[in-house]
């Protein structure tokens, strides 16, 4: 037996407060919003590569909605047509300048000298022997005899010293010949000194300088044109040597702590330049220069013909093999640059997150921010925007409560999608310091470093922008169910692929028509009142019917009550004229006569009524296979769903009283205005049917008969009996529709059979 004590005190116990209520459904929410922040990872799966595989998937998603975003905004836009082109002539290769007088001379003054030491020699073969000689020349000025004895002494590679000096030119009297020759001389000087002395800790600097100069020199094939032979020869000269005889100076023993301490990325470009390019550049500056009578280790001429023939054999195999090879040497070359700049991005990556953990502890002790459970880097924006959506949700729960299921699958992508941005913006902030920490030394090396981690970086913000938007479109899915936004075209896309799109719209339709017609300042109200006036102002029952009826804004396309209307009906009946028109082809196929019918059919009105309609001639049986294939679409799961809410949103009308029947009867009418007659697809077909006349006429008299039928529902019985047999029966079944649809409406199994009977 129940403690009749204890009931009552449960009865005189205050009710909670409403906040307090509130504050639990809060954290009822957020308790359950929590557990869906969590990353679900397959077996042996770690949470790295979770969100580097969630990345790709939107950006697959985002890719998709792109095209399908183009695809729609290409449907709506008019095709712009090419008519005419701007005038304009093919691009003109511009011709080379005309040498002067003064040049040509010039020329034939070098040539004459030439030739007096090799009949094969030319003004360009002069340059070159004169580019060579001077270097030749200046090298001997610094390698002194003294240089040479010591270096013999000490078992020093004089190939080394020679290619790695500068040389410097003297005057007449023995002295540099100016202050950069000085300078230069200083330099070989110093450079001398410090390798001789066998110390590798003078050697170092030098050793460094020789280094960063071989790294940076970019080798391409129009280094090696003759134009560049031509005005580069010595400079050309000196690289082949010194990629040459970099090799021996690796060798030295001397050497190996400087070697063996060097930066490992360097030493791998460095192996793969000599490796691949060294051989080929000292054999393409031989024989390019050889080719113009020049001996390039001696700064001579060639005098005999079989040495040049043999030098333009030689360059014309090479030529090609260089493309190759520096194809090779620039895949091996930006391999290394990505590893390189990957294992420095991973330091300062590594680095990042340390330092943001407590950031990210800052914002824990935030209550609006706690537990938002984001796991990779992340930036204030990132707790901010996430906090926000999370409190829209909190905020809302009787919405949440509603939509429970689809609300939880967008906060989870919402959730994943910042955490994964978070992952891109780390690792894009870790490729910055990489360029950053470049800054201070501007070699090619570093340069290359930074140009790859740029790219990275742009790689990578794209794949931001992606997923990003996104997060927009979720977004703006988690406002349309939160806070009432329309369903942007983003968001239709989200929707769609989430398998929510055909409840969202349906839902936004039910906002549209409790905005427009059941809610406050709706189309009911506006009824109400317009029937209250015409009662006031005496009107008789048609009139007063009409002008609520006509408040009620459905009638027509261009009211907000007809707009919302037409959303909830959503595209249940839109299939309905095609078959109309479906019908006609289908029966003309079958020998159906149309001229006939139109001949034979019968025009009637009413007396004293409005009522039209055609009858005989075989265009009864058209009357009827148009009512059936209405009754087919109008007694649908969703045709009924459609009327079902409808009358819903309608019952406050009072011009209606609470009879649903009559709300459906209002509602048929207007279907059959828009869709039931509609003989629009028949008239665009016209040309396809073999009488396209006669069809046209016929399809018109007879869904001008189905827009008679709700009128014709009204007629007293004297006025019942004045229409056609035919016409009675067809009236009898509309009747027995609406019924049957009233029922349906109501709940009511009825039985019917939806099938076109006609």
């Amino acid at each position: 037996m129940p403690d009749p004590v204890k009931q009552q005190t449960q009865q005189h116990q205050p009710a909670q407060p409403v906040f307090q209520v509130e504050q639990q459904q809060q954290l009822d929410i957020r308790q359950e919003l929590t557990r869906l922040q969590t990353w679900e990872l397959a077996p042996d799966q770690t949470l790295e590569e979770a969100r580097e595989d969630h990345i790709q998937i939107l950006i697959q998603r985002q890719q998709e909605d792109n095209v399908a975003l183009l695809a729609r905004a290409q449907a709506q836009m008019p095709q712009a047509q090419v008519r005419a082109a701007a005038p304009g002539q093919p691009v003109q290769q511009q011709a080379p300048a005309k040498k002067t007088y003064k040049q040509k001379r010039e020329e034939a003054k070098k040539t004459k000298l030439a030739k007096k030491q090799s009949p094969y020699a030319d003004h360009v073969s002069y340059d070159i022997q004169h580019q060579l000689d001077k270097q030749e020349t200046g090298r001997g000025n610094s390698i002194t005899p003294e240089v040479r004895r010591r270096a013999v002494a000490q078992g020093v590679d004089l190939r080394v010293l020679r290619s790695f000096c500068t040389g410097y030119q003297k005057n007449k009297k023995g002295a540099p010949a100016s202050p950069e020759d000085d300078q230069r001389m200083q330099a070989d000087q110093a450079f001398l000194e410090d390798y001789l002395s066998k110390d590798v800790t003078r050697r170092t600097p030098h050793l460094q300088r020789f280094t960063d100069e071989l790294l940076e020199v970019n080798i391409t094939a129009d280094l090696y044109t003759p134009e560049s032979i031509h005005q580069n020869a010595a400079w050309l000269k000196r690289i082949a040597d010194r990629m040459t005889y970099y090799e021996n100076m690796q060798k030295d023993p001397v050497n190996a702590p400087f070697f063996q301490n060097m930066d490992p990325m360097r030493q791998a470009l460095l192996k793969e330049k000599l490796d691949l390019l060294a051989p080929i550049c000292s054999m393409l500056t031989v024989s390019q220069m050889g080719a113009m009578a020049v001996n390039c280790d001696k700064a001579a001429y060639y005098t005999e013909p079989e040495y040049i023939r043999n030098s333009v054999q030689l360059r014309n195999g090479q030529l090609p093999l260089l493309e190759v090879q520096l194809a090779e040497y620039r895949r091996r070359e930006q391999a290394i640059i990505a590893r390189s700049v990957e294992a420095l991005a991973d330091q300062e990556e590594a680095q990042l997150l340390q330092d943001n953990q407590e950031m990210k502890q800052a914002y824990e002790t935030e209550e609006d921010k706690a537990g938002l459970g984001l796991t990779a880097y992340t930036t204030g924006y990132s707790f901010d925007e996430l906090a926000k959506y999370r409190g829209m949700i909190e905020a809302n729960p009787e919405a949440y409560a509603q939509n429970k299921q689809a609300i939880d699958r967008l906060y989870q992508g919402l959730h994943h999608a910042m955490d994964v941005m978070g992952e891109l913006n780390g690792r894009i902030m870790a490729y910055q310091q990489v360029c950053d920490s470049r800054h201070a030394r501007r070699d090619r090396v570093n340069r290359l470093l930074s140009s790859r981690a740029i790219q990275e970086q742009e790689r990578l913000m794209g794949q931001v922008d992606q997923v990003r938007n996104q997060f927009a479109a979720m977004a703006d899915s988690l406002r349309f169910y939160l806070r009432g936004a329309e369903i942007s075209a983003p968001a239709s896309l989200v929707l769609e692929r989430e398998g929510l799109l055909n409840q969202a719209k349906t839902l936004y339709a039910h906002r549209q028509a409790e905005k427009a017609i059941s809610g406050p300042g709706g189309s009911v109200e506006a009824s109400n009142a317009a029937l209250r006036l015409a009662r006031e102002q005496g009107l008789g029952p048609r009139e007063t019917e009409s002008a609520a009826f006509q408040a009620l804004g459905l009638r027509t396309s261009n009211t907000a009550a007809a707009k919302a209307d037409a959303l909830v009906r959503g595209t249940t009946y839109i299939g309905l004229p095609r078959e109309i028109a479906l019908y006609f082809t289908q029966t003309e196929a079958a020998n159906v006569d149309y001229a006939q019918v139109e001949q034979n059919m019968k025009k009637t009105t009413l007396e004293g009524t409005a009522c039209a309609f055609v009858s005989g001639g075989g265009v009864d049986q058209v009357n009827a296979a148009l009512l059936a294939r209405y009754t087919r679409y109008v007694t649908s799961p969703e045709s009924i769903a459609y009327l079902r809410y409808m009358t819903q949103a309608l019952s406050g009308a009072e011009i209606f009283g609470g009879d649903t029947g009559r709300m459906v009867w209002f509602l048929s009418q207007a279907l059959i205005n828009n869709y039931g007659a509609n003989f629009t697809e028949v008239a665009a077909r016209k040309d396809s049917y073999r009488n396209g006349d006669a069809v046209r006429m016929v399809a018109r008299e007879a869904c001008r008969t189905m827009l008679t039928l709700p009128a014709l529902t009204r007629l007293s019985e004297e006025q019942r009996g004045q229409l056609p047999e035919a016409t009675r029966q067809l009236l009898a079944q509309y009747e027995g529709l609406l019924r049957t649809l009233t029922g349906m409406v109501l709940g009511q199994n009825t039985g019917i059979d939806p099938t076109p009977s006609a």
